[in-house]
């Protein structure tokens, strides 16, 4: 059996709902990062960041705007840490990628001279 959770966004309280189903009313935009969730089984109250989904949920189906509904809702449910150590990790990664790209490109063309 699935696990359940209700939400209070702004003094609105719902539910309940899978996991699944608050990923989509975060995607759709219903309910944002900053909405409190809680289980069926608890009685306390928690920032939808700082929930992990612990039950593994079916993937979705395999047409590109589904996927892409999913891949938000991942996005949205993670931490702002964890974005903030992504955005980090592109800003340092990418660039290093493309210099040594570049340094390569211009040892191979010295080489040839």
């Amino acid at each position: 059996m699935k696990k359940k959770y209700y939400y209070d966004q702004d003094g609105t309280k719902d539910g309940p709902f899978t996991a699944r189903e608050i990923q989509q009313l975060l995607y759709e935009g219903t309910i944002g990062a900053d909405a409190w969730i809680r289980s069926e089984q608890s009685t306390t109250w928690r920032k939808l960041e700082d929930v992990s989904f612990d039950e593994p949920e079916e993937p979705a189906a395999a047409d590109p705007s589904s996927r892409k509904a999913a891949a938000m809702a991942m996005l949205g449910s993670l931490t702002w840490k964890t974005k903030l150590l992504l955005a980090i990790l592109i800003i340092v990664l990418l660039p290093l990628i493309i210099l040594i790209g570049i340094v390569s490109l211009i040892i191979r063309t010295l080489r040839k001279i």
